[in-house]
């Protein structure tokens, strides 16, 4: 008996998940997995995959997400929102969102782990930095 080649089904990216969740508060251009650095616009959001089990069923990731405004208060301001908007994902888990590639998914669960919270960056000359730490949880899609 041969192994098969791929599984039958396949992992939703989180970081994907989160950022499609995201584009009703922002811009395409302003939010992304890499953090923010020169040229990029303000407010802006990274969306970073920590940790997090993956199952046959399930992904289960840890993720944060900075939130960069020009001032303390900007920065706030935008990190309060983008709890708002997870706090949607809470509440109401089995909403659709549609992925950048058409697909629709949506997350089983999801906390909020640690609330936005001012830390420290290489670019405070610059911009100011708010942390959120979530978890989610995302039921595998058929891979065909």
């Amino acid at each position: 008996m041969t192994a098969p080649q791929q599984l039958s089904t396949k992992s939703i990216n989180a970081v994907a998940f989160l950022t499609a969740w995201y584009l009703p508060i922002t811009t395409p251009a302003a939010i992304g997995a890499k953090m923010w650095a020169t040229g990029l616009p303000k407010p802006y959001r990274a969306v970073q995959r920590i940790s997090g089990a993956r199952t046959v069923d399930s992904d289960q990731p840890l993720i944060w997400v900075h939130t960069f405004g020009v001032t303390y208060s900007d920065a706030a301001r935008e990190a309060d929102r983008t709890d708002e908007r997870f706090q949607m994902l809470v509440e109401y888990p089995g909403w659709n969102t549609v992925m950048a590639d058409g697909r629709v998914a949506h997350c089983d669960w999801a906390e909020i782990v640690s609330a936005a919270h001012e830390e420290p960056y290489g670019a405070e000359s610059v911009v100011t930095r708010f942390v959120s730490e979530y978890r989610l949880g995302i039921s595998r899609v058929s891979a065909l």
